[in-house]
């Protein structure tokens, strides 16, 4: 075999160095590798269950939202029909100013619904953005830069988003 120039011993301690490479990777850089992926997955899933309950806030309170307007518009309905029965003697003023209430309460309703929506919207934003942006600073922080680098590749991922 030294004719076509293999050393048994060459190739021996070649064996030798790959398998201590091998067992020094595995023992302290794929374990690391391993927990690190894992712990992202984990962080990942508690990501989008944390997206799924703010969806499911944010339909609770449209029909919530739409509770209150019904209920505004029945309350304005009997206002309007009580104001009809009783006074029929001065129904053109009283029904005038039925007619003005029942819009008052429908636009207050409509205001509070709406504020309810944009207090939930804002919120559910803001929740998503934060979460966002933490799992973004941890798989960046897990890159090994430095924390100035690390804020500013933050930045530029969520501005990119």
């Amino acid at each position: 075999m030294e004719a076509l120039g293999i050393n048994y011993i060459t190739i021996f301690f070649y064996l030798i160095s790959f398998v201590i490479a091998l067992f020094v990777l595995n023992k302290y850089v794929f374990s690391k590798i391993s927990a690190i992926m894992t712990e992202r997955e984990a962080e990942i899933a508690n990501a989008l269950n944390e997206k799924d309950n703010i969806q499911l806030k944010l339909v609770n309170a449209d029909k919530e939202a739409s509770e209150i307007i019904k209920v505004a518009k029945i309350s304005a309905n009997e206002i309007l029909e009580e104001a009809k029965n009783d006074i029929e003697p001065h129904k053109n003023q009283i029904l005038k100013e039925a007619e003005l209430e029942k819009i008052q309460i429908i636009q207050d309703a409509n205001k509070e619904a709406g504020e309810i929506i944009v207090l939930a919207h804002h919120n559910a934003r803001r929740d998503s953005n934060e979460i966002l942006e933490s799992v973004i600073n941890k798989a960046v922080m897990s890159l090994g830069i430095d924390d100035a680098a690390a804020n500013n590749l933050t930045s530029k991922i969520i501005d990119k988003i």
